[in-house]
């Protein structure tokens, strides 16, 4: 990073956390395929290749520089912009000077990966994630329901005389719920889920370069 000058994308990056390096086994010649290309890839009047690409991992603006000074450092890249808000990446090249391959394994190298943009596909990720949003909703919603419930139980508890024994079941019922909503929170955190990811890696990839 220091040697490519881009040593200030960690000034950059500030309090956000990075995601380990993940390994990829996806065959990566498959860009360069003749059947990829006239799916994926469009050819302006200059001659010059272009395509939209989804990157995965970018959660700050950070990540955005980053990935946009790594694509406008390699040679045969006229244009790579990324926006933000969906992460998808257009890119202008000249084929003659670098294959996608290379421009894909250039995003590897830093820790992000990316793949074609297809709106099928893209639908179909988008869906999944909502999913995942749905459920917490419902776990949150539930929990908060039954913490109000036995608020509700402790007040009236207090006014009617309850017993000390009933308020400690209530006390722990109440501390078990809170409990349980809190470590789902966590565990569903991107911090928490790289840092796991962390533990099942290999030492040499547990640093950006």
């Amino acid at each position: 990073m220091h040697d490519e000058g881009l040593d200030t994308f960690y000034d950059k990056l500030q309090d956000n956390t990075l995601n380990p390096i993940k390994e990829i086994d996806e065959n990566i010649e498959k860009f360069d395929l003749e059947g990829f290309k006239k799916k994926y890839i469009r050819i302006n009047a200059d001659g010059l290749h272009e395509i939209n690409l989804i990157i995965e991992g970018i959660h700050c603006s950070a990540c955005v520089w980053l990935n946009e000074k790594v694509l406008h450092k390699q040679e045969g890249i006229l244009e790579a912009s990324i926006n933000y808000s969906t992460n998808k990446a257009k890119i202008t090249w000249d084929n003659e000077a670098i294959k996608l391959s290379q421009i894909i394994e250039s995003i590897r190298a830093i820790g992000y990966n990316a793949y074609a943009y297809d709106p099928k596909l893209q639908e179909e990720r988008a869906s999944s994630t909502r999913k995942t949003y749905y459920m917490r909703i419902l776990v949150a919603v539930f929990g908060a329901m039954n913490i109000m419930w036995l608020a509700v139980a402790h007040y009236a508890g207090y006014f009617s005389g309850m017993e000390q024994s009933f308020k400690n079941i209530l006390n722990v019922a109440q501390f078990v719920l809170e409990g349980h909503i809190m470590a789902i929170k966590i565990i569903s955190s991107i911090w928490i889920r790289s840092w796991l990811r962390v533990l099942c890696l290999p030492i040499s990839t547990l640093f950006m370069p």
